[in-house]
């Protein structure tokens, strides 16, 4: 439990290193074994804290890319996330999903459409996946809402929402 910890502290630690983007970390977490490693080994900035400050307040939890709650499936794709931040449960019935995004700027047929088949699938035991945005995401949820689970995908973090 310790060495998830610390590696989500690396993990946090790296991602605050200016100029430094997820393939960079990838990158060095590949070349030193751990983001753990890296941080042993290059003085990394501080700022974790702040981070795992807020998801306290906001009842957010960490993973890892290495927690085994971590979403297999997600693991597959080649920009995988190294750290999710989960509110809420995600359930072993989630694997099944599907996601829905669109344009902020969709038209009323538009944000029927994607709440209508949102509602349809969720009703089937589909969780849908989307973002905060407004427009088709945001109708996405509300549709699903009505019939099932839905997950909320924040891709820019937790403090840019």
């Amino acid at each position: 439990m310790q060495t998830q910890a610390n590696e989500i502290i690396s993990l946090l630690s790296l991602h605050h290193v200016k100029g430094w983007g997820r393939k960079k970390i990838w990158s060095l977490i590949q070349q030193m074994g751990s983001a753990q490693a890296v941080c042993e080994e290059i003085s990394i900035p501080s700022g974790w804290e702040e981070d795992v400050e807020a998801c306290e307040k906001a009842g957010v939890s960490i993973i890892s890319y290495k927690d085994p709650s971590y979403p297999k499936l997600l693991l597959q794709i080649p920009d995988f996330p190294l750290i999710l931040y989960v509110k809420g449960a995600l359930h072993p019935k989630d694997v099944i999903n599907i996601a829905i995004i669109g344009t902020r700027n969709a038209t009323l047929y538009g944000k029927e459409s994607a709440s209508k088949i949102a509602l349809e699938l969720s009703a089937q035991g589909i969780t849908v996946v989307s973002g905060l945005a407004r427009g088709i995401d945001t109708a996405a949820h509300i549709g699903a809402l009505k019939g099932g689970r839905t997950i909320a995908v924040i891709g820019s973090g937790l403090g840019d929402i």
